[in-house]
């Protein structure tokens, strides 16, 4: 430091022309002024790498350090640097926000702009023989909480669960509410490569209070089924192309229940991210995210499991059927009259029909409609020769009174509406070709689905009813559901065939890259690990992060594999089946004997009705006669003929079809080493 020289001015006075103040965070020997601290990243974190000491005598006049007095009887000179402290950073320590240092200047008189002090840090070697640091920030609904926190720390996250963690907390000195832990924001971060790492996003589930150790265990949670089930549930459907059918999932399903059915329709995992965010990764593997050097892999932890063949499918059943109905419609025209005489005159003694008892005959039929109907009047008035020379000719009168009431016949055409139950049967199996060429058929459980239409059947037997709905109204859920059964399916083979897994442990060796560092990996990474004797490709499907008690740090990775050895190739086809284009009667139906149904006219003296599928003949007359007919007495009979079985009773139609499931084959290569 330096000053300017006297001017040769009377001195009028003393005044403080700045103060260097230092807030203590800490209790460090007298001697000491301020510590830097510096991690390079190396082996060990930096240590005590420069200090500014401060020799502290009993303040007397002019021999203050941290006070620059002036005297008024000098001269300033242009303002310039009088002490320029400098610091070089080269590992940045990113703690919470505190006061490190106070700068307190009481300032005298206004002048120009000019830098007061600097700070200059000179770095010269790594300190060696230092206890290692802890590089987590760990914090408690938004609280830093790291000091308080012992080494030993434990993240873990699985394909499909909860991400859970665990620190461990030291207790302070009086009251302690540990129930007041449940629910707090926990929140975990790793310094790595100069930057904030996230490693853990969740809430404390179960606190536990160990009385002897004077410690609270925290283990958290991220809540992923919990929050799933908050989701928007058009924003999941598009994350994962889920397929969602009340047919083949459960119709009632909420909240968490409602995503586990929608994931039964995806071979893929949908999770959060260490940084807390919703992320969906299908099993198919990608390009690595990672590619391991076999430096950084404990060779003495790498394991493989593969898969058991009882717990393989590769072949499964389904069923579908679809009722609904269609309209049958049956036309049916009546003519009946009375039996004639001469040139249409009713034969004499016949009662004539009134014409309301024709039209009742008419509407009256059970189940049949009129469409149109003409009634047939009485023969004209006058005398009726049978021939020409015919000398005893019949005269016939009727009054038109009675033309008026009465009719000798009826001319009708009559409908009838029937709802046939219409059933479709979709006979559907599934298989991977590969895999029955490998193991042989490994047969899962049958399922089964059915939907029914919602329109009211009795709509299509009502007269002069206009069908608006489509009685075949449910042929989107019917192909919906298909899609969903195949997606089923799919998952279901592929499933597994995927239980094969490699698990290691990254650890890189001193001087390889990632040295006393975790490895930031997510569910659904693809990740490569070559070894000396295993070199494998999978998808991360679970990993734990660690780091014990004394300051040793790793990550165990598990890699899920999909695997199969055959030679078999496979083309997926995943068109929907075509509707059934033939249908037979049900055979329950079938099966059931036919019993005359239609009404028996019995009138011995006019009509033979020995069978009513024969001839009648009219025995005064000779003529053929309708089973509707005017009786001698005047009556009215209608008769309808019989509606067959196969137009009435359920039909079912039949479609089969066969899709394949190619399963993919992840590489891995096992080598045993020639020792």
């Amino acid at each position: 430091m330096t000053l300017a020289k006297p001017t040769g001015l009377i001195v009028q006075g003393l005044n403080e022309f700045a103060t260097l103040e230092q807030s203590v965070q800490r209790v460090t020997p007298a001697h000491d002024f301020a510590t830097l601290e510096q991690w390079t990243g190396g082996a060990r974190p930096g240590g005590v790498f420069a200090t500014l000491e401060q020799s502290v005598q009993r303040v007397t006049a002019a021999h203050d350090f941290a006070t620059l007095r002036q005297r008024t009887g000098y001269r300033l000179t242009p303002a310039h640097d009088f002490a320029t402290l400098r610091q070089r950073v080269v590992f940045l320590r990113v703690t919470l926000a505190h006061d490190f240092a106070v700068l307190d200047q009481r300032v005298q008189r206004v002048t120009p702009a000019h830098d007061f002090a600097a700070l200059r840090q000179l770095v010269t070697a790594e300190t060696q023989g230092q206890t290692p640091r802890p590089r987590f920030l760990i914090r408690l609904d938004g609280v830093d909480i790291t000091a308080r926190c012992r080494y030993d720390i434990t993240i873990s996250a699985s394909e499909g669960d909860n991400r859970t963690c665990q620190v461990i907390l030291r207790a302070q000195p009086g009251p302690l509410n540990i129930p007041g832990f449940k629910g707090k924001a926990l929140h975990i971060d790793r310094l790595q490569g100069g930057e904030l790492v996230p490693l853990f996003r969740g809430w404390v589930d179960v606190p536990t209070y160990d009385r002897v150790a004077r410690t609270v265990t925290l283990r958290g949670s991220d809540l992923r089924g919990e929050r799933l089930g908050r989701e928007d549930r058009a924003r999941l459907r598009s994350l994962t192309g889920g397929l969602y059918s009340p047919v083949t999932q459960r119709e009632d399903a909420t909240g968490e229940a409602w995503v586990r059915e929608l994931l039964r329709t995806v071979p893929g995992s949908l999770d959060y991210t260490s940084a807390g965010t919703l992320r969906y990764r299908p099993w198919a593997l990608a390009t690595p995210r990672y590619t391991l050097a076999a430096g950084q892999i404990n060779a003495d932890r790498v394991n493989v499991v593969f898969d058991t063949r009882s717990e393989s499918v590769n072949t499964v059943r389904a069923t579908l059927e679809y009722r609904y109905y269609q309209r049958n419609t049956f036309t049916q025209s009546v003519t009946m009259g009375m039996r004639k005489a001469l040139k249409g005159i009713p034969l004499p003694g016949d009662t004539i029909p009134t014409r309301d008892a024709l039209r009742s005959a008419i509407f009256g039929v059970p189940n049949w409609h009129p469409v149109s109907y003409t009634i047939l009047g009485i023969t004209a008035n006058g005398w009726y020769k049978s021939s020409p020379t015919d000398i005893n000719p019949l005269h016939f009168f009727a009054s038109d009174a009675l033309r008026k009431t009465h009719a000798t016949g009826v001319d009708a055409t009559l409908e009838r509406y029937i709802s046939q139950p219409k059933r479709e049967r979709y006979e559907l199996t599934f298989s991977a070709p590969e895999s029955v060429d490998q193991f042989g058929e490994i047969a899962g459980s049958d399922m089964r689905f059915s939907l029914e239409t919602r329109v009211d059947p009795a709509v299509f037997e009502e007269r002069g009813c206009t069908v608006v709905a489509d009685p075949d109204d449910r042929r989107a859920d019917l192909e919906a559901a298909i899609e969903a059964v195949q997606r089923m399916v799919e998952k279901m083979i592929l499933e597994g065939h995927r239980r094969n897994y490699a698990t290691f442990l990254y650890k890189p060796k001193t001087g390889r890259a990632g040295h006393r560092e975790l490895l930031p990996v997510e569910i659904g990474d693809t990740l490569a690990a070559p070894t000396t004797e295993v070199d494998v490709t999978g998808w991360v499907s679970a990993f734990t992060h660690r780091q014990d008690d004394k300051g040793d740090i790793w990550t165990e990775i598990r890699l899920a594999m999909s695997r199969v050895d055959s030679e078999v190739s496979v083309t997926e086809d995943w068109s929907l089946p075509a509707p059934p284009s033939k249908y037979a009667l049900n055979p329950d139906s079938a099966a059931i004997q036919d019993e005359p149904t239609c009404p028996v006219i019995e009138d011995d003296e006019t009509i033979d009705l020995v069978s009513q599928d024969l001839p009648r003949v009219d025995l005064v007359t000779g003529e053929p006669v309708s089973p509707s007919h005017i009786s001698p007495d005047g009556s009215v009979v209608v008769v309808m003929p019989e509606i067959g079985r196969s137009q009435v009773d359920e039909i079912i139609g039949q479609r089969t079809h066969q899709y394949d499931i190619a399963i993919p084959t992840d590489p891995i290569s096992v080598e045993v080493p020639n020792d």
